[in-house]
């Protein structure tokens, strides 16, 4: 079974850590499970939780609202309440807890029916790592309805100073994008001046679980490590930045990763073995016997970031919103283009590290 027809099934939703999109994991649905997924690291807050229902084949997560969600350090006696601020989607500020190396943490749940959850305390390691990261324009495989094509992607690969620690190090490192979206230029004549534009969040692949460890042997540095791939399109018209997390984490934390991506990426035969659901790091206090999916990562987290401008890729790309052949009027532009907070995860806000 080819890749691009595993990826058609989905056995759960996992929502990624520090990420606003859904990795889909192939195989049979398990429906009705709670997924709790969520991270606290180094880095300041704010640090989000996220809670859902498992509803089957190819869909996302129900969200689960109401609920009441606690973050606690272990080993300094503190704890920090989160709060709904979409649904199924908790955040809390970080004022009272920042992760910190050697702390132990976990998250208590309970559901508006009165059921608690919570996750086993994750020990955020000592060591950590750093990156240096940078792009490169290339292609990569991709289906259309079962008909192979090529498509144009911008490359992010680091070259990585690795945590070094006496009995190994486990990294997993992700990565997410920022960039700026301008809108038709029409004058509002009220204000005298176009729309502002909207600053887009997101996850350039869902889909890849990039880890090492340096357990068993005595690298310090790796070289161009491939750590996503983004399709190139309208949104490199303007700047585009990537932020790389390096993620030192625990050897529970790692090995649940190498599971989730020994699964997307599971080769054989339709004759073998569906996958099982996989076993994370949540419990319910309740009831022994009931699965719960997802995993609570704690970590000592650096970040790296850059941008790539229009004129750093080597290729065409066509107007989105201001066609010099159709004019600023024309009424078959996207929807977007006359509000561009019609984008997911947009906000006409900038980030406070974009430059002012």
């Amino acid at each position: 079974m080819g890749d691009h027809v595993r990826k058609g099934f989905v056995l759960f939703v996992l929502i990624l850590m520090n990420c606003k999109d859904s990795i889909n994991l192939p195989g049979e649905g398990s429906i009705g499970l709670l997924v709790i997924d969520g991270k606290v690291n180094t880095l300041p807050g704010p640090y989000t939780l996220r809670l859902g229902y498992t509803v089957g084949l190819d869909q996302k997560p129900i969200p689960v609202s109401l609920a009441q969600a606690t973050l606690i350090d272990d080993d300094a006696s503190l704890s920090e309440q989160y709060t709904e601020t979409k649904p199924g989607v908790y955040t809390l500020p970080g004022a009272i807890i920042q992760g910190t190396a050697g702390h132990h943490y976990h998250v208590e749940v309970t559901l508006s029916n009165g059921h608690s959850y919570a996750t086993k305390p994750e020990l955020i390691p000592d060591a950590v790592g750093v990156d240096t990261p940078y792009f490169e324009v290339g292609q990569k495989t991709d289906y259309i309805n079962d008909v192979e094509i090529r498509l144009n992607v911008v490359n992010v690969y680091v070259d990585a100073q690795l945590p070094q620690d006496e009995t190994g190090s486990y990294v997993r490192w992700n990565a997410t994008e920022t960039y700026m979206f301008e809108p038709t230029p029409i004058i509002d004549p009220l204000i005298g001046k176009g729309p502002d534009p909207c600053y887009v969040d997101g996850v350039p692949d869902n889909q890849k679980v990039v880890l090492y460890s340096t357990r068993g042997n005595q690298l310090q540095t790796l070289h161009h490590v491939l750590v996503t791939q983004r399709k190139i399109d309208q949104s490199f018209l303007a700047r585009h930045y990537f932020t790389v997390y390096q993620n030192s984490i625990s050897v529970g934390a790692y090995s649940y990763w190498k599971n989730v991506d020994q699964l997307i990426n599971r080769s054989g035969s339709i004759f073998d073995t569906p996958p099982a659901p996989i076993a994370g790091n949540a419990f319910s206090k309740n009831d022994s016997d009931e699965k719960v999916l997802g995993y609570f990562e704690a970590g000592n987290t650096t970040l790296s970031r850059f941008f790539v401008l229009r004129n750093d890729i080597p290729l065409e790309i066509p107007p989105y919103c201001n066609d010099p052949q159709h004019g600023v009027y024309w009424p078959l532009y996207p929807a977007e283009c006359y509000k561009c907070t019609k984008l997911d995860n947009s906000s006409n806000t900038a980030p406070d590290w974009w430059p002012r």
